[in-house]
């Protein structure tokens, strides 16, 4: 029982350390991000759309995908270029009955696209215009 209880003291020992700094870093990108589809450009309709979330930073946007992964981009290079309609196929990979908007966005030489929520887009928007204040 004692050699149990050494075992299992030891193992926390290793792995909150461990540990704790992946489950931190998961609660903060829950917290203060929005749901989004993302793809590279340029691509054919329809195609190549990842799901994930999107948390807007003081200095950049960050977009993580399903298996975690960041891709961060400076907040000064960002660039809106566009907004539409979503597509039915494109509406349908989202969240059933919520309305979707496709915005389109450069940094730098790379283009990529974004669709999500109406008001997610719109403050995407308004992040953008305020880093000049």
């Amino acid at each position: 029982m004692l050699l149990t209880l050494l075992v299992f003291a030891i193992g926390l020992v290793i792995c909150v350390p461990l540990l704790a700094p992946m489950v931190i870093r998961r609660i903060r990108r829950i917290r203060g991000s929005a749901a989004v589809l993302f793809r590279s450009l340029p691509v054919d309709q329809d195609e190549g759309w990842k799901p994930g979330a999107i948390a807007l930073a003081e200095k950049r946007a960050e977009l993580y995908d399903t298996d975690g992964n960041r891709q961060a981009y400076d907040r000064l290079s960002l660039e809106m270029v566009g907004r539409r309609e979503a597509s039915e196929t494109e509406q349908a990979m989202f969240h059933a009955g919520i309305e979707v908007v496709v915005v389109s966005m450069r940094s730098g030489s790379l283009g990529f696209e974004l669709a999500l929520e109406p008001g997610t887009a719109t403050e995407l928007q308004s992040w953008l215009d305020s880093r000049n204040r």
